[in-house]
């Protein structure tokens, strides 16, 4: 094929999505039957607003974040807790932001060329190609497409840069009417981002690095642009204060909130944490090998050293060249500063307490997509269009084959965490949560052993008494009653019951409903169902605690009643099959005194 040919081949507006929809079948269309994982759990399938709730109750959990978390519950709605429909959406809004991201590269492209005739078809056609097909199969995107929570990242990316996109087509329009409109869709879509996920609080800026790089510096539009940041932000602050009962001017009241979540990490320390993180980011993304969820903990408290200078410096002398490439190279320019923008909530001074997760580099990577793309493409008079093409080629057909291979480990959740706990042998979550798998699994010695692993990683990696979360103490109760160990596992209940101050509702009630098993297996029938009782009480959709006091009082000979306790516990918990299945069986109970009782939940 001639090179003209191939310039008009990747410039028809036909193959982009074409190309764009193979790929996000060859790297994610066997992820669909990807099981949920440790948040997915919390966020979407113990959640009662998103179980049976509805849009007021998810207003009341997650405001915040109340447009995210509506997509999770009108996936439950539709689809129960099946997790195809909860893919099929992710793997979507993965592809619509991969063509979104075609779409502003296209419009970066034409608005900053100098070329003019074959070379500037040949960029056009090649720029926006490249940055969205690397944005779509590079691996550091997995984390937020098939970790089903996640969505939560791609979700407001989509968003961000369909505002950018929309600022571009109304700040270009020349009809008064088409700018209102194309202005109004981008409020719109910065709305929804807003009310997504915190990190596109950043918006106002990515739009004036729009401003400067697209249209130079004009001072009095970019003096209303950012005047227009600045009332959005204090508007913002104030619906936040209001919604949360704060000071919507207190720094530490407000970053509180757009955090969502607690963290023992100082700003100081947290700052030096980012220097060497954004760094780290920026290595996984030019070689993306040993990913997982999570990395090793920080030592604090953080020193500061050389390392950090050195850090800094290259911060700062990235910063310096994305402004000094503005005019000569605007892609790469764009594609630098972006990064930076798009990191500065989660990868600043905000303290979060998981320091470094690759979810974080949904959206910085369409700046770094299209200035990969830019960057490319310069090789073309050097060594051909063809030679570019096939070399750009191969690079996504290789982070294509790494993005699959990498999936793939994602549908096996034991060999997934037990990657995870090998990588990171000093971090607690992946101990503590590949227990749990081992619990699943029937394998209560091993995941007895691994929450002792868990308990050192806690403890500075030194062996001591087992200090584990709440949830790790569930999964631990459970273990010991599985090798037989009554007496200790009841000591931990109440222990835990006892001492600890809150206890979150589904952890409590997850322990009074062992304490129900013990008794149960032990024939205190009586003790058995006050426990259940009051674990129905204390999280009504916890399913297990419903489905094992049915089977006492079915043990008792009394199947009205369980059917009575079988069908409130599914007006609680929807379409769950636990119950429905227990259901079945009472109701031939009912039929046939001879029947046997429910099997009881773990």
């Amino acid at each position: 094929m001639n090179e003209q040919r191939l310039v008009t081949l990747l410039g028809s507006p036909f193959v982009a999505p074409v190309v764009l929809l193979l790929l996000v079948l060859i790297g994610y269309g066997h992820t669909l039957s990807v099981p949920f994982y440790f948040d997915d759990y919390s966020s979407i399938l113990e959640s009662p607003s998103i179980v049976s709730g509805g849009p007021a109750a998810v207003w009341q959990q997650f405001s915040i974040r109340f447009l995210g978390y509506m997509t999770f519950w009108a996936n439950y709605q539709i689809g129960g807790p099946s997790v195809f429909g909860f893919h099929l959406v992710n793997v979507t809004i993965h592809l619509t932001a991969a063509i979104l991201v075609y779409l502003l590269a296209r419009q970066l492209v034409y608005r900053t060329s100098a070329e003019d005739g074959s070379q500037a078809r040949w960029r056009m056609a090649f720029i926006p190609l490249v940055a969205a097909t690397l944005f779509l199969v590079h691996p550091l995107q997995i984390q937020a497409v098939t970790y089903i929570v996640q969505r939560l990242a791609s979700l407001a990316a989509l968003f961000y840069v369909a505002t950018l996109l929309f600022y571009i087509y109304g700040r270009v329009a020349t009809a008064w009417y088409a700018r209102g409109l194309w202005m109004g869709a981008a409020l719109v879509t910065m709305g929804a981002a807003l009310f997504t996920k915190q990190n596109t609080f950043t918006l106002p800026l990515a739009v004036l690095l729009l401003e400067w790089v697209l249209f130079g510096m004009d001072r009095r539009r970019l003096l209303f642009v950012a005047g227009l940041g600045i009332a959005v932000a204090a508007g913002l602050a104030g619906v936040i204060g209001l919604m949360y009962h704060i000071n919507p001017f207190s720094p530490e009241a407000l970053a509180g909130v757009l955090r969502g979540e607690a963290s023992v990490i100082g700003r100081g320390d947290y700052f030096l944490l980012q220097l060497k993180g954004l760094f780290h980011y920026l290595g996984l993304y030019v070689w993306p090998v040993d990913l997982r969820v999570d990395y090793n903990p920080p030592v604090l408290p953080v020193h500061f050293g050389a390392e950090h200078l050195l850090f800094a410096a290259f911060h700062l002398v990235a910063i310096g060249a994305g402004v000094f490439l503005v005019r000569r190279a605007p892609l790469i320019s764009f594609g630098i500063l972006f990064f930076y923008i798009a990191h500065l909530v989660e990868s600043s001074v905000l303290p979060i307490k998981d320091t470094f997760v690759e979810h974080r580099m949904y959206l910085p990577l369409v700046g770094l997509s299209i200035a990969t793309a830019d960057l490319i493409h310069r090789f073309s008079p050097l060594i051909g269009v063809r030679s570019v093409a096939i070399a750009a080629g191969l690079v996504s057909l290789l982070l294509l084959g790494a993005t699959r291979e990498r999936n793939e480990e994602w549908n096996d959740r034991l060999g997934f965490w037990e990657k995870n706990a090998r990588l990171s042998p000093a971090h607690y979550r992946p101990w503590s949560i590949v227990a749990k798998e081992y619990l699943a699994a029937d394998r209560p010695n091993d995941a007895l052993t691994a929450l002792q692993r868990a308990s050192e990683a806690k403890n500075g990696g030194k062996p001591g008494p087992i200090r584990l979360d709440e949830a790790a103490v569930v999964t631990f109760v459970a273990a010991l009653i599985r090798v037989g160990r009554m007496k200790d596992a009841m000591a931990v209940i109440d222990h835990t019951l006892s001492t600890a101050g809150s206890i979150n509702p589904l952890n409590r009630s997850k322990l009074l409903t062992n304490r129900g098993n013990i008794s149960k297996r032990q024939g205190a029938l009586s003790d058995a169902e006050a426990d259940y009782r009051e674990a129905i009480r204390v999280y009504s959709t916890n399913p297990v605690s419903w489905n094992n006091l049915a089977a006492v009082l079915l043990e008792r000979r009394e199947a009205r009643q369980a059917e009575e306790v079988l069908r409130e516990g599914l007006s609680a918990n929807p379409s769950n099959p636990l119950l429905m299945n227990s259901l079945e069986v009472v109701t031939k109970a009912l039929g046939q005194s001879s029947a046997p009782p429910p099997a009881s939940g773990k």
